[in-house]
């Protein structure tokens, strides 16, 4: 079995996989703190993912889930952080699985 460990260059890779066994109960979120929706929209184009949902962090929202570095990870599961902290640290399959009891 492959492991996934969350990254950039596999995000869109784990949401394809994943689709269907997640849907509705698992969505994978890349928040962008560039300065403009247009860096983010060229970035999307040039790295093809189409799986993500996309968010541009403006305001307070990434002081809101506490990024301070790119890039962050960030896993709620029920209102609640269960992951917090670099993307490579988190086996991001074994961990939906735990958390959804597979």
């Amino acid at each position: 079995m492959t492991k996934y460990y969350l990254s950039l260059k596999n995000i869109n890779e784990i949401a394809k996989k994943y689709e269907k066994d997640w849907k509705g109960k698992v969505a994978l979120i890349g928040a962008s703190i560039d300065d403009s929706d247009k860096v983010v929209q060229k970035h999307l184009k040039k790295t093809k993912w189409t799986a993500v949902n996309h968010l541009l962090c403006t305001g307070n929202t990434a002081d809101n889930f506490m990024i301070e570095a790119v890039p962050t990870a960030v896993l709620i599961h029920k209102g609640k952080i269960v992951f917090y902290g670099h993307p490579v640290d988190l086996d991001i399959e074994a961990k939906v699985k735990e958390l959804l009891g597979k």
